[in-house]
């Protein structure tokens, strides 16, 4: 098994809470990276590592408002889909 099909599977088999526990951290990871680039020595480097990491984010954050239930999750929804 390669690493994409590794990663579908994870993704298929992985519980809603897990699900979301994922795109927190692959948000995270990519917010991580983005700041990372800003020490890139090459300025077309640090830029598109900031850009496409940045890209990267807002999917995950995207997915993560998405997948929100404001009728289940009440108030705490509506403030985290503010944010």
């Amino acid at each position: 098994m390669n690493t994409q099909q590794y990663e579908t599977q994870k993704v298929l088999s992985a519980s809603p809470m897990e699900l979301i526990l994922m795109l927190y951290e692959g948000g995270l990871r990519h917010l991580t990276q983005a700041l990372a680039a800003f020490d890139c020595v090459d300025d077309i480097d640090r830029m598109n590592g900031i850009h496409e990491n940045l890209l990267r984010a807002q999917d995950f954050i995207t997915e993560l408002a998405c997948s929100l239930d404001v009728e289940r999750g009440g108030e705490l929804a509506v403030q985290l889909n503010r944010l």
